[in-house]
C-alpha cells in the first residue's frame, strides 16, 4: 500500500519506506496564546510526546515534517529557540527530514545553531511521493511522483457545532485514469489548532487546487479514525 493512515492521529505513513509524515506543528503557538491569557503549559513537550506515539504506532522507520515546524514568522526569539530544542531532543536518534513551511524562516540555520543537522529543503522526494507545505507550486520532479502530500490549508470540517480535523484526498484532474495521481492535504498535527472551516472558498488555500490541478469538489474527505466521511460537493452542499 503507498499510504496507510495512522488511525486516531492526523499523521500519514508513506509505504515502503514507513517515513511517519505530519504537518503544521507550529511549536511556540502557546507563546503567542500566553500573551491572550490562555495558559497551555508543557505544550512543546505533549507535541512532541504525540508524534513519537504516532511514530511508535505506526512502526515508522523515519519522520517527515512538511512545513510550518515553527509558528513564529519573523526572525526567532531565544524562547523560539529554547522550544525547538525541547521538541527535537525529544526526537534525537530518529532520522528527521524536513520541508520548509511559510513560517520556517531561518529554520535552516537555527537547525545547524543547535547541532542537530536536520535537513530543511523544498520539498522531501521519496520513491512515489512528493512532500512538501503546499503554499508553493511543486516542482516539476515532485509533480511527477503518484502521490503528493501537503498540509498549509489544514482543513476541518463543521458539524455538530465543533470543527473536526479532515483528511482531504483528490485525483488529478487530468490524464489518462491509471496515470492520475493522488493529492492529499494533511491536517494540522498541534492540538491547538482546531483548523479552517472546509469551504468552497478554501480552494483558494492551496496553489494546487486553485489552479485546477486536482479536483476540489470531487475530493474525498477522511475522518481521524480512517473512515470515509464524504465527497466535498455533497458535505458543502
Amino acid at each position: 500500500m503507498l499510504y496507510s493512515f495512522v488511525k486516531g492521529t492526523p499523521a500519514l505513513l508513506i509505504g515502503k519506506e514507513r517515513a511517519l509524515v505530519v504537518g503544521d506543528l507550529h511549536i511556540g503557538l502557546h507563546l503567542k496564546l500566553k500573551q491572550e491569557g490562555l495558559y497551555f503549559g508543557n505544550a512543546t513537550e505533549r507535541l512532541a510526546e504525540s508524534v513519537l506515539r504516532a511514530y511508535r504506532k505506526a512502526k515508522a522507520r523515519r519522520i517527515v515534517l512538511l512545513g510550518d515546524v515553527k509558528d513564529r514568522i519573523s526572525s526567532p526569539s531565544f524562547a523560539d529557540y529554547r522550544e525547538l530544542r525541547i521538541f527535537f531532543e525529544a526526537l534525537k536518534g530518529i532520522d528527521i527530514s524536513i520541508a520548509k513551511g511559510n513560517h520556517d524562516s531561518g529554520l535552516e540555520r537555527m537547525m545547524e545553531n543547535m547541532g542537530f543537522g536536520i535537513p530543511v529543503e523544498r520539498e522531501v522526494l521519496l520513491e512515489k511521493a512528493a512532500l512538501l507545505h503546499g503554499n508553493a507550486l511543486p516542482s516539476g520532479a515532485a509533480m511527477h511522483k503518484q502521490l503528493i502530500v501537503v498540509s498549509h490549508a489544514h482543513y476541518a470540517l463543521e458539524r455538530n457545532g465543533a470543527r473536526e480535523k479532515v483528511w482531504f484526498v483528490s485525483r488529478q484532474a487530468h490524464g489518462a485514469q491509471r496515470n492520475r495521481r493522488t493529492l492529499i492535504v494533511a491536517p494540522a498535527f498541534n492540538e491547538l489548532i482546531p483548523g479552517s472551516a472546509l469551504s468552497r472558498e478554501s480552494k483558494g488555500y492551496l496553489p494546487l487546487l486553485r489552479n485546477n490541478a486536482f479536483g476540489f469538489g470531487d475530493a474525498r474527505i477522511y475522518g481521524l479514525d480512517g473512515k470515509p466521511i464524504g465527497d466535498v460537493n455533497r458535505l458543502l452542499a
